[in-house]
C-alpha cells in the first residue's frame, strides 16, 4: 500500500489515463493506493462536476 499526501487537490477525482477509470475523490486524509511490484498508474486530476440540481440553487 502507498499513502500519498494530496490535500492540495482536495475534491478532485483521479482518472486513470489508459483505461479511463475514475478513482474516488481526493480528500484531506492521505490517498491510499495499492500497486503491483512494477505497476504504475498514470492519472489526470479532474475537478468534480456539479450535478444538475446544484447549479439551480
Amino acid at each position: 500500500p502507498t499513502e500519498l499526501d494530496l490535500q492540495a487537490f482536495d475534491g478532485r477525482h483521479p482518472v486513470e489515463l489508459i483505461g479511463g477509470v475514475r478513482f474516488p475523490a481526493i480528500g484531506r486524509l492521505p490517498y491510499l493506493l495499492t500497486l503491483a511490484g512494477h505497476g504504475f498508474y498514470w492519472f489526470r486530476l479532474r475537478r468534480a462536476v456539479p450535478t444538475s440540481a446544484s447549479w439551480r440553487s
